[in-house]
């Protein structure tokens, strides 16, 4: 064997070894490639996931924004309501303030003539006191004024006046 066949069988020898590494190589990839490919179904179906997830969350934000914006819809209407509530309430107020004193003065001037009609009609001073939560001597005055005689034509009297006392007028 001569130095030119030993060269070409050496030559064959290492062309049958990369042969051989390259073979076992592309077996090696291809298994990887098993593997890169089942990771990569994997992948997928974890961004499909998500993807639904997302949807999902932003489904549930517009929903819960209709819901907020429905509930702050209701409470600017109960606000408005309130406030107006409370516009009516300063007036009425402030009708009273203005007022209070007659207001006063027509409670005393029902109470005094329910008293004497209570007195015209026969019931004791004592009695007319407990009742309008008068005093003793002052429910005597009236009893003593309008026992026999009203002091007053019942018929002159404001309408006001007789729709307050209309008890005492049928009983």
């Amino acid at each position: 064997m001569n130095m030119w066949e030993l060269l070409l069988s050496l030559f064959a020898l290492s062309l049958l070894t990369g042969y051989l590494i390259l073979w076992k190589k592309l077996k090696a990839l291809s298994g990887q490639e098993g593997s890169l490919s089942q990771g990569l179904q994997l992948l997928q179906t974890k961004i499909a996931i998500l993807e639904d997830l997302s949807n999902r969350v932003e489904e549930q934000q517009k929903q819960a924004q209709i819901f907020f914006d429905n509930k702050h819809k209701q409470m600017q209407e109960l606000l408005d309501t309130m406030e107006e509530k409370i516009r009516n309430l300063n007036e009425k107020s402030s009708w009273l303030l203005d007022h209070g004193e007659q207001l006063a003065e027509r409670e005393l001037t029902i109470k005094l003539t329910r008293a004497a009609i209570l007195a015209h009609k026969g019931v004791p001073a004592v009695e007319i006191a407990k009742r309008l939560g008068l005093g003793l001597q002052e429910a005597e005055l009236i009893a003593s004024l309008n026992s026999q005689t009203l002091q007053f034509d019942i018929e002159s009297l404001p309408n006001w006046l007789k729709k307050s006392i209309e008890q005492e007028l049928r009983g």
